[in-house]
């Protein structure tokens, strides 16, 4: 072999080792790629999800008839999104929990007060049939009292010496001293003094004399609360001069009764019965009130009315209410469905078939509270149906679902109601949300299962909630879609 067959037989045998050792870091970094894709699409798979749940509370983001607003946007897109809405949740839930703490610190100053109330009425008490005792013993001596009773010679033998008359009885134990106090005059005051001297003089045993401030603290942690922060200051008396007297008057329906929806407040002033009141300038005067920013509106979707607004006051409402009516204003409906069900179109829905089952006639009762609905589980945790409706000793459990939940919700919701029914009664809004969404989701949901024989013995019945007006839902023909658990393919019926 000559010499440069030697040497390009080395350089061959370098290139094979090189090639080798390339090859092998090549497989090393795919296998590296393969795990950073992985870890990456879960990490996708979670922040999407998060996102998802935090978007489907936003009412804005979702509608009756409509596809999802993230729907075909990145996850960065997303992501900005999700922020966004969380944003505006988290200000809607703060606002929503200083309104509970007002009227929780109003609550609790009107208890102090009433238990001040009833101790100095019970310390009264006492002091009146003490004074009465005293009366008795001194117009007949068969009758002593029970300090009469007690051996004063012994405690005191130098009252017998002081030239005034001697007393025949202790005055009563003073049980209090009452502070600064509108209630009481300045002679009950001087009259409370004289016998705590006096009660000094004559008894030698110390006593302990609760003091008790009665309304002063009372009216301080008032005037404290009711005294504006800084960050609030606003000036009352621009608005209260644009605001009409029919404007206060829906201020009143909204603050005092509650009510939110549109169509609500309108029929709560047609029966005041007011003069020169329409349907057109109600329309315009709480137009009126949303434009100064005395009222905040949410356009809501339910399966009755389709589209309506729902109002709430403000901030500035809210102070501008209880500075008229000198009192805190109550929860409003929407307020307390935003509580219970985060997405408000998603308690007015339920509300909407709670009150097509009521007006059916044909349960004996209908509930949506969801106190009264809670069910304590044998496995542990708690499940709240949306609507509970009985008849003649049968229970029905309704879910109304508009397909804003991801899939490890509505599959832990199904899983809850296995717990309790053989029975699985969904509602949605309209047919395009139970075809595209609520269908796949069973179906996973029993696949999960290990497919229809895992679930032997089960049903699952689907509907909107448009098809069971006028109709008896414990009629088979009223429900849309049925998965009995006889095969993959549920009944479908037009």
């Amino acid at each position: 072999m000559s010499r440069n067959e030697i040497v390009l037989q080395n350089q061959l045998s370098r290139a094979e080792a090189r090639c080798l050792d390339l090859e092998e870091q090549l497989r090393v970094k795919k296998q590296q790629w393969e795990q950073a894709e992985n870890i990456y699409k879960n990490a996708e798979f979670h922040c999407r999800r998060l996102c998802e749940e935090i978007l489907v509370r936003d009412s804005s983001e979702t509608g009756l008839g409509r596809t999802y607003s993230w729907d075909g946007l990145s996850m960065a897109e997303m992501a900005i999104k999700a922020l966004s809405s969380l944003r505006k949740y988290n200000v809607k839930r703060t606002d929503l929990q200083r309104r509970l703490l007002d009227i929780a610190e109003e609550r609790r100053l009107k208890i102090v007060s009433l238990s001040e109330q009833i101790e100095v009425l019970h310390n009264c008490t006492e002091h009146s049939d003490a004074v009465v005792n005293e009366n008795k013993a001194e117009i007949n001596p068969e009758y002593p009292s029970e300090e009469a009773e007690k051996p004063l010679e012994k405690e005191i033998p130098e009252i017998k010496k002081d030239p005034k008359p001697a007393y025949t009885s202790a005055p009563p134990a003073v049980g209090m001293v009452v502070e600064e106090d509108s209630d009481i005059s300045e002679v009950d005051i001087e009259e409370l003094r004289e016998m705590e001297e006096l009660a000094r003089d004559v008894s030698t045993k110390s006593r302990e004399i609760p003091v008790h401030p009665a309304k002063k603290i009372i009216r301080e942690q008032q005037r404290v609360k009711n005294k504006p922060h800084g960050a609030h200051l606003i000036d009352l008396s621009e608005y209260q001069k644009k605001t009409t007297d029919l404007m206060w008057r829906i201020l009143q329906v909204v603050g005092k009764d509650g009510f939110s929806s549109y169509t609500d407040i309108e029929a709560q002033i047609q029966k005041m019965k007011l003069d020169k009141v329409t349907q057109n300038t109600v329309r315009m005067s709480v137009r009126s009130l949303y434009a100064m920013g005395v009222l905040e509106q949410e356009q809501i979707s339910d399966p009755i009315r389709s589209k309506f607004m729902a109002y709430r006051l403000t901030e500035v409402g809210h102070r501008l209410y209880k500075d008229k009516y000198k009192e805190t204003p109550v929860l409003s409906e929407l307020d307390i469905i935003i509580s219970q069900h985060d997405n408000p179109s998603h308690g007015y829905g339920i509300k909407a078939l709670w009150q097509i089952l009521s007006e059916s006639g044909l349960f004996d009762s209908v509930s949506m509270d969801r106190k009264e609905n809670t069910i304590q589980l044998r496995r542990g945790g708690l499940y709240i149906p949306d609507i509970v409706a009985t008849k003649d000793g049968i229970t029905m459990y309704l879910e109304y679902e508009c397909g804003t939940h991801v899939q490890a919700d509505f599959s832990a919701k199904c899983n809850k109601m296995l717990q309790v029914t053989n029975n699985l009664y969904i509602v949605t809004p309209n047919r395009e949300i139970l075809q595209k969404r609520i269908m796949n989701q069973i179906s996973l949901w029993i696949k999960s299962k290990g497919g229809y024989k895992g679930l032997a013995g089960k049903t699952v019945r689907v509907t909107t909630a448009t098809a069971l007006r006028n109709e008896n839902p414990m009629d088979e023909e009223c429900w849309q879609v049925i998965y009995d658990m006889t095969s993959d393919i549920p009944i479908v019926r037009t």
